[in-house]
């Protein structure tokens, strides 16, 4: 009977230590410092968007600020080649890929996947069929190819922080080719559309050296991309048309042209939103107004009269 009341009271002991546990802790909120310094890895609404323009850059292996894209240190796990990471993403099913339309449109839609064995195929990529799986080795990668990537951005007005930012949108891995023997004319062949949300969360354990110039400094590819640490011209606007710069401007130097003009154009939508009010500008130390005098004559010598007292004696 002890026995039994024993355990009766530490049944009803444990029920109520279950009934008053201490409920999960919820995840903690970024710092303000954190807001400050990544603010478009933030999650976005469309009200918290006043103005955005989707622009397209090519950003190739040309750049220094691109080189960690497309090389990497062979002694660091953690350092990959871009394409490399987006292809083993998508073929083991990971990301979706999207088609790359002839008119270099992306279309992010169930009828616009593109399969990973078509990939294989059409750019005569070896590989192996293992039961439902498809393995290539590394080196049948045409990672040296992929020299260039079309990335598409969205500049905007955020709303919550009262500031203009850029955000990555989409990728798209380019194989460039040269056109003969000396190295001389290029031949581009983009491969597939990535969303940049699917792609980013795998990026944050792959780390980039953002200036080739400076191994030291080293972050991870998440940060890169929403710092837009990288660097490439503008090759097409989103317009009504769909048309890239090259098939309405005639020639190379229009095309600079047309890039100079849009990128002045951002920079004057950006300056007539902060600047508001017209600037004042601070008066230089030591450079006082200067008081205009005036001169007197007095029996044949010149004096220098100034109008300041003037305007004592005629208030007396």
């Amino acid at each position: 009977m002890i026995k039994l009341i024993s355990d009766m009271k530490r049944m009803i002991y444990l029920l109520l230590m279950a009934m008053t546990a201490i409920p999960a802790v919820s995840q903690p909120k970024l710092t303000s410092r954190a807001i400050n310094c990544f603010p478009t890895a933030l999650p976005l609404t469309e009200d918290d968007i006043e103005w955005q323009r989707d622009i397209y850059r090519e950003v190739d292996i040309s750049e220094n600020e691109n080189a960690g894209l497309f090389c990497h240190d062979g002694m660091d796990d953690t350092q990959e080649p871009l394409f490399s990471i987006i292809f083993k993403l998508v073929l083991n099913g990971d990301i979706p890929a999207y088609k790359y339309s002839l008119e270099g449109n992306e279309v992010f839609k169930p009828s616009t996947l593109v399969d990973a064995k078509d990939i294989l195929d059409d750019y005569h990529i070896e590989y192996k069929q293992v039961r439902n799986h498809l393995e290539v080795d590394e080196e049948n990668l045409p990672t040296q190819e992929v020299t260039c990537y079309y990335v598409k951005e969205g500049v905007y007005y955020d709303l919550t922080n009262s500031a203009f930012r850029r955000r990555v949108l989409a990728l798209c891995p380019v194989i460039v080719t040269t056109d003969d023997e000396f190295g001389e004319g290029e031949t581009k062949f983009p491969l597939f559309w990535v969303r940049y949300i699917d792609l980013e969360p795998f990026l944050k354990a792959h780390r980039i050296i953002p200036d080739s110039r400076n191994k030291a400094a080293v972050m991870n590819m998440s940060d890169y991309f929403t710092l837009t640490r990288y660097k490439g011209p503008i090759y097409k606007v989103n317009n009504a048309q769909g048309l890239s710069l090259s098939q309405y401007c005639e020639d190379d130097s229009l095309i600079l042209k047309e890039q100079m003009r849009i990128e002045a154009e951002l920079k004057n939508v950006q300056k007539r939103t902060y600047n508001t009010f017209p600037a004042v500008q601070p008066k230089k130390a030591g450079n006082k107004e200067k008081k205009r005098s005036k001169k007197v004559s007095f029996l044949g010598i010149t004096l220098q009269r100034s109008k300041d007292a003037d305007k004592e004696e005629s208030k007396e």
